[in-house]
């Protein structure tokens, strides 16, 4: 184990900066403290949204995607077919609102979509 020289020389150290009076220490009065000059506020920093941007150029409107002639052909997707489960979901929520969005029977209206669903399917 070894262990340090007390006789060999040291480091000098840097000398430290003098540390900031606290408020709670400081003896000035209100009135000294009223008296002595202020600081210039500091000026405002430019920000990003400051900064002015180059006008964008015109934009001419494109034409209508849809001609008068395309409108009256409705377009045709391919979908998935809805599993049955679905369908009746769908003939349940279209009971609720022909009925107005009052409550009903949630359960009835279920067994009578799936009523109507089979009755589509036979």
């Amino acid at each position: 184990m070894a262990t340090e020289n007390p006789a060999a020389p040291k480091a000098p150290r840097k000398p430290r900066a003098p540390k900031a009076a606290s408020p709670v220490a400081t003896t000035e009065t209100t009135a000294e403290v009223a008296a002595a000059p202020k600081k210039k506020p500091a000026a405002p920093r430019k920000t990003a949204a400051a900064k002015k941007s180059p006008a964008p150029a015109a934009v001419e409107p494109s034409p209508p995607a849809i001609v008068a002639e395309e409108a009256e052909v409705a377009p045709v997707f391919a979908t998935a077919p809805l599993s049955t489960e679905e369908r009746i979901r769908l003939a349940a929520y279209r009971r609720y609102e022909a009925r107005g969005f009052v409550a009903g029977d949630p359960l009835q209206d279920w067994v009578e979509a799936e009523r109507e669903v089979s009755r589509q399917h036979a």
